[in-house]
């Protein structure tokens, strides 16, 4: 149910919100954390700012959930019936990587599928099995699981889904407003970065502590030399002040976006540009420089593109 006309619609939407909250999950943002209005990407004055993060105002008119962990090893096992992973040493607690864009609104689809819910992306021509087509031991690859076209069905669908760009970064910065939600960063060298080490799993401090983890001793820069790095367990790390997990490194996030050039003008609930080769992703990873582990960070990828450090979490929004 949506009763049109301002505040009253946000408040019979938290309402609903409020009456089925799905298990490892939170609400964006928590009941009176104020308007849904925020500065969207960098200052130059920001350590690490890059020119395709400008900044600008974004609305976004509805909460919605999001799931509290990227998706784990385990979690996409339950679902897809298999484990794409390259280090899938590391566990059912560690996060599933190694999947295309393709792979993870496939999941999405299917995890909505087996909870009644309407599938918030119609695929069309697709081919080959989510998941597949990588070699054991490549870092790297491309999926053989792809389709000719998609449409996603907006953030109105009540099914699951991945979160927009927007809604990743306000859900990242919890109210926040500098580089991370620990602060701006101190950038000692490439891989260190104090503020970080409380918060994610970069390539300062990602040590493997499992059977084949990726060699990274020749990385130049870290506070402490590591010999082999990789993915960790998630909610290693302190969650941000809205009890997210690994935002900031572990592994990048797939968003459902486009990434297109962000606007000088001020938007409401946007959704990328409407074609490109490419999609966003954002977060950070475990073999990141420390200057790419901030909240306005961004990276354009084919979708077809699998690696080790690429994973995602899923959103939702309900009562509509």
């Amino acid at each position: 149910m949506v009763i049109v006309g301002g505040g009253l619609a946000v408040f019979v939407l938290w309402w609903a919100l409020s009456d089925d909250m799905p298990e490892g999950f939170v609400r964006v943002p928590p009941e009176g954390a104020g308007p849904f209005v925020f500065q969207m990407g960098s200052l130059i004055s920001e350590p690490g700012h890059r020119p395709e993060e400008s900044a600008h105002s974004v609305k976004l008119t509805r909460p919605f959930l999001l799931q509290t962990t990227p998706v784990t090893q385990g979690q996409w096992r339950a679902v897809m019936g298999d484990n794409p992973s390259y280090f899938w040493y590391c566990g059912d607690d560690c996060p599933v990587e190694r999947v295309s864009w393709w792979d993870a609104v496939a999941y999405c689809n299917a995890l909505s599928r087996a909870e009644g819910l309407p599938e918030c992306y119609r695929l069309e021509g697709c081919r080959g099995e989510p998941g597949g087509g990588c070699l054991g031991g490549q870092l790297h690859c491309s999926s053989i699981f792809r389709c000719d076209e998609v449409r996603f069905e907006g953030p109105t669908c009540g099914g699951y889904r991945l979160p927009t760009e927007a809604e990743w970064e306000f859900a990242a910065r919890a109210g926040t407003t500098r580089g991370t939600y620990a602060g701006d960063l101190t950038l000692k060298s490439p891989f260190n970065a104090p503020e970080l080490d409380a918060i994610a799993w970069y390539g300062g401090n990602s040590e493997a502590l499992y059977k084949e983890g990726f060699n990274c001793s020749s990385w130049q820069g870290q506070a402490t030399d590591l010999e082999r790095c990789g993915s960790q367990p998630v909610a290693g790390r302190e969650a941000n002040p809205w009890g997210l997990y690994d935002m900031l490194g572990n592994v990048w996030e797939w968003t459902s976006d486009h990434r297109g050039v962000y606007p000088s003008i001020r938007v409401s609930d946007p959704t990328g540009c409407d074609s490109d080769l490419y999609r966003a992703r954002r977060g950070c990873g475990w073999a990141s420089f420390a200057e790419r582990c901030r909240a306005a960070a961004r990276v354009a990828t084919r979708p077809e593109r699998r690696a080790g450090y690429i994973g995602f979490r899923v959103a939702r929004t309900q009562g509509l």
